[in-house]
């Protein structure tokens, strides 16, 4: 009987996703015009390492947040709201040091169910192919949220904390995110690259999304935006839908912003919203041709802020593959200004 109880536990936590956390020492990139920040389920953020003693990551997960605050608590280590305004500080400091006349500055920001290893995979693609494409001198951010993952252990199909992970996105973005955006200097021009659901960090960053009544969201600060000179967004396969309302881009981006599409409508993994976006998820920004059209209408009322590419021949979801959807990608990367030459059949407009 005791093994029967055992082995339904196991199973019952087997089923949830695994927290996504940092390693050791993973404040230092392999570079020096590469900058890290993670954020917790919370909000907010990691301290940097190796200052740090990171939690070990485990095998069996449940779905439950984690919060940084209680493991910083737990282990003894300084860790309030002041040190966290000054992680904030150091961090947009060293950013703006290295930022020149002729560098970019592009935030980067994985999708669901990624594990730190393999959003940072993902990044190190991105970039090597960004800075094979150019020659402009980039400093980049990469942003990592805890979405929950399929670890060893986790249910074969992650649609299990899927939900759970549309809570933990937009909370990174509206809490972390925004208040790390706020604090850039005068005049940036600043790029977001996304991928999946990473999509609605950065949207959440830039306006309040839609959250389910049950759902209690941390204390979080205004967006303005007037720190900034320009902001571009490329959203590949972006998984939202109508949690974020569209109908605000123009009034808060206003024309010093544009959002660049990459959108499938044959990606298996945005195919939730053609079941029903309201028990699923909606992601129907990235997949639906009606969904996009009445939100490019609603986006660009005042500016052209919202367009698109449509790939017609990739049916995976992974980011690499949009990657090398060369010329599709490439019209997006152009339209954001991290290229130069405009790809041919590119309809874009910077």
């Amino acid at each position: 009987m005791k093994y029967i109880l055992l082995l339904s536990i196991l199973a019952l936590e087997g089923c949830a996703g695994l927290h996504s956390m940092p390693p050791t020492n993973y404040s230092s990139a392999s570079d020096d015009f590469t900058y890290r920040v993670f954020f917790d389920q919370y909000g907010d953020p990691y301290p940097s390492s190796p200052s740090a003693e990171m939690p070990k990551q485990k095998t069996f997960g449940r779905n439950t947040a984690f919060s940084i605050r209680t493991h910083m608590k737990d282990t003894n280590q300084p860790y309030d709201d002041v040190t966290i305004a000054k992680h904030y500080v150091e961090l947009v400091t060293s950013i703006s040091n290295r930022l020149t006349e002729n560098s970019k500055l592009v935030f980067l920001i994985h999708g669901y169910n990624n594990s730190y290893s393999e959003a940072n995979s993902s990044f190190e693609y991105i970039k090597n192919y960004l800075k094979s494409k150019s020659d402009t001198d980039f400093v980049f951010l990469e942003v990592y949220w805890d979405g929950l993952f399929k670890g060893r252990f986790s249910s074969p199909l992650p649609f299990a904390y899927w939900f759970d992970s549309l809570t933990y996105s937009n909370i990174a973005g509206q809490v972390g995110l925004r208040k790390l955006i706020n604090r850039l200097p005068d005049n940036t021009d600043l790029t977001v690259i996304t991928h999946s659901r990473g999509a609605g960090v950065i949207f959440s960053a830039i306006s309040d999304p839609v959250y389910d009544q049950h759902i209690v969201v941390p204390e979080y600060e205004a967006y303005t935006g007037e720190n900034l000179s320009s902001l571009n967004i490329v959203s590949i396969a972006p998984a939202v839908g109508n949690g974020h309302p569209l109908e605000d881009l123009s009034e808060v981006l206003g024309e010093r912003a544009k959002v660049f599409i990459g959108f499938n409508e044959n990606d298996p993994a945005l195919q939730k919203s053609k079941v029903g976006s309201g028990p699923f998820g909606d992601t129907s920004l990235g997949t639906s041709n009606k969904f996009y059209l009445n939100a490019e209408k609603l986006a660009n009322a005042e500016h052209l802020i919202l367009q698109r590419v449509i790939y017609n021949n990739y049916n995976r979801h992974g980011v690499r593959g949009y990657i090398d959807a060369e010329p599709k990608t490439d019209c997006l990367f152009w339209a954001a200004k991290l290229t130069a030459n405009k790809p041919k059949n590119c309809d874009l407009q910077h």
